[in-house]
């Protein structure tokens, strides 16, 4: 696809980025809204293509993805931009950072050499993580098809908002997706993210899900930002509207970027968030950020035996056999 893909021409030199639902039309010295897609030359770029700014072998737990391929390390890519603003970013550092402010290293790695690299590491896959892999969608499907023909898995990490010819390429290389639900309606992304359309991202979810990708959803539980009882009640609708075998990770929220002024979440919301998404038949559902005991471990929702024990981001127990439950052969849903 190389970094050229996503781009309409609208005239010469002025082309409209096809990345994500913002459609931001860019012309020489001007970038979208993520900071790093532009035109040089006359020639519409992904500047970040090829260049990760973070590079990382993570337990795939970490993403989190507790029902793909657990126990096994994920090389991961990181680099600058994003989509979204968030004033609560844990990785303001670099989603909110544009090439030319970046103090640091760039790594050159071209999709030819990630098969390598996870070779050499260890890796069983790769995941495109730590920013939103939208601003780099290019490479991100690039590099997922060498992944795949060397036999490896591929893992987004993403807020959700990319557009539907994202969607249908990505659909072709990458495998799972851990996907930021931040909230369900637009008023409250509006609080955090201005201007975002939450039917792209609940969109998205649906339809990576009904065309049998594996997919995780997560939510970072703001106090007075995210998690009124409406909101609470309409996530959980909305998920069990889908699948209610979709992983529902309920992370803990702590001060950080623009929002040191908001405490961390309490613990008593995460759960009874928790409690109500099982009440209301969700099967698997976790709580992340918090080290309590048996929150972030995998039950068989028909006999409730455990399957699966986590210890922070490792695997200490896996009794998953053939995708069942060793105890009553209840399928599990996952990649296992």
């Amino acid at each position: 696809m190389n970094r050229y893909g996503f781009f309409e021409e609208i005239e010469e030199g002025v082309y409209r980025c096809t990345a994500c639902p913002l459609r931001c039309v860019l012309k020489e010295g001007v970038r979208g809204y993520c900071g790093v897609r532009t035109v040089v030359n006359g020639k519409p770029v992904a500047l970040m293509y090829g260049y990760p700014v973070s590079v990382a072998v993570d337990p795939i737990e970490k993403k989190p993805l507790f029902h793909f391929y657990p126990g096994t390390k994920v090389l991961s890519f990181g680099t600058l931009g994003c989509n979204m603003r968030c004033k609560g970013c844990q990785n303001w550092e670099i989603a909110h950072t544009k090439p030319e402010e970046w103090k640091y290293q760039f790594y050159h790695i071209e999709p030819k050499e990630v098969p390598y690299l996870m070779g050499e590491t260890g890796a069983s896959g790769v995941a495109f993580t730590y920013n939103e892999p939208t601003v780099w969608a290019e490479y991100v499907y690039d590099a997922s098809y060498e992944v795949k023909k060397s036999g490896g898995y591929t893992v987004a990490v993403t807020n959700g908002y990319f557009s539907e010819e994202v969607r249908q390429a990505w659909a072709e290389v990458v495998d799972a997706y851990a996907i930021d639900l931040k909230a369900m309606f637009k008023e409250t992304y509006d609080k955090f993210a201005p201007g975002i359309d939450p039917e792209v991202v609940m969109d998205n979810i649906r339809w990576l899900y009904h065309h049998g990708k594996h997919v995780e959803v997560i939510v970072n539980l703001m106090p007075g930002v995210n998690d009124s009882l409406e909101e609470r009640k309409a996530m959980i609708d909305f998920l069990i509207s889908v699948s209610t075998d979709i992983p529902f990770h309920i992370t803990r929220f702590y001060p950080m970027y623009q929002m040191q002024d908001v405490p961390p979440t309490p613990i008593e919301k995460l759960l009874t968030f928790r409690q109500e998404a099982i009440d209301a038949g969700l099967k698997y559902v976790y709580v992340g950020n918090v080290r309590i005991d048996g929150l972030e471990d995998t039950y068989c929702p028909k006999c409730g035996s455990l399957l699966v024990k986590r210890e922070g981001f490792w695997v200490s127990l896996n009794k998953i056999s053939n995708g069942e439950c060793p105890e009553c052969g209840n399928k599990i849903y996952g990649v296992w």
